[in-house]
């Protein structure tokens, strides 16, 4: 069976972006239902990225001996996701303790490190990307007729 894990990231990666442009967008114009949209794709991206992660680690055990740069750049990817996680699950708990609305006060702060967190999720797919078209890694070779 092949892996989930590219089936999956890409869920995570919209949902919380788009829910970061979201609130930004009902902060500027003083919206709350817009942050009502961000909350939502907050919820559902945090919960894909831990989907992402765990599926991800199954891929990463499925896979043989990788060359040198490839398992660094795993290894690199590894780290990032795991970091990603924790701050969008951060990040989550801190809007759950506001019932799902930006933060009074701290909205600013919450956006900014929502979009650093944003920005964080970029890297760690791009360095995805990388393992597959450039390492191939998790990609197997079509036969040859």
């Amino acid at each position: 069976m092949p892996s989930l894990h590219p089936l999956l990231v890409h869920f995570p990666v919209a949902l919380l972006t788009v829910g970061w442009m979201a609130d930004c967008v009902a902060y500027v114009r003083g919206k709350e239902h817009g942050s009502v949209v961000g909350w939502w794709n907050c919820v559902a991206g945090t919960a894909g990225i831990l989907c992402a992660v765990a599926s991800g680690l199954f891929a990463r055990n499925a896979t043989g001996p990788l060359p040198a740069l490839a398992a660094g750049a795993l290894s690199d990817h590894e780290q990032l996701a795991f970091a990603t996680s924790v701050a969008f699950l951060l990040l989550t708990a801190w809007r759950f303790s506001h019932r799902g609305r930006l933060p009074h006060g701290s909205a600013r702060l919450f956006l900014l490190l929502s979009g650093a967190a944003v920005g964080l999720l970029w890297i760690t797919a791009h360095v995805g990307g990388t393992l597959v078209h450039e390492f191939g890694v998790g990609v197997t070779a079509a036969p040859r007729p």
